[in-house]
């Protein structure tokens, strides 16, 4: 398969699964007040729904490949996916405490800020406005570097069960006879 194709596909499922990753944080955002427990099932039903899907898109790229498809070339094509939908994740958790929710970050700061003076630890060394700009930044970051470790762990494992076989059970059975 031509790699511009391969890339296209991945961007294509990768904007698909990153659309799971959303969703759920615009659910968690909106109903903030929800009990604990309601967003830890939350993020296993995310958790669940991503393996599927990626495991379904790994499943149809091999299925339209020419001729075998080795666990190297599932697990990249794997990994082309999350890569994608790590750039999208990451980009929205950007956006997300920039634009649309710019309070989220300057209450963190605040609580940052209560618990700092509360403690003996010295508060004004520190500048907190500074502090209060690079959290988004650093938020994307993190995002990118999780969903990356995700994307080389998933696919790793999926891979092998992603692989079509090279020759099919007739064939294995005529030759034996």
């Amino acid at each position: 398969m031509n790699k511009s194709i391969m890339w296209s596909m991945a961007a294509k499922y990768g904007l698909i699964l990153s659309l799971a990753s959303i969703i759920t944080e615009v659910f968690k955002l909106t109903f903030s007040t929800l009990p604990g427990w309601v967003f830890t099932i939350l993020s296993i039903a995310k958790l669940a729904i991503i393996v599927y899907l990626l495991l379904s898109f790994m499943k149809k790229f091999t299925q339209e490949c020419e001729g075998p498809v080795s666990y190297g070339q599932a697990f990249g094509f794997g990994f082309a996916i999350c890569l994608c939908s790590a750039i999208v994740c990451s980009l929205f958790t950007y956006i997300d405490y920039t634009l649309i929710f710019p309070d989220t970050m300057s209450n963190v700061v605040e609580q940052m800020g209560a618990i700092l003076s509360s403690s003996s630890f010295n508060a004004s060394s520190i500048d907190i406005d500074k502090i209060e700009s690079m959290i988004p930044v650093i938020t994307m970051l993190s995002m990118f570097i999780d969903c990356v470790i995700f994307g080389l762990i998933i696919p790793a494992i999926l891979a092998t069960y992603t692989k079509r076989e090279i020759f099919s059970q007739d064939d294995i059975e005529q030759s034996a006879e």
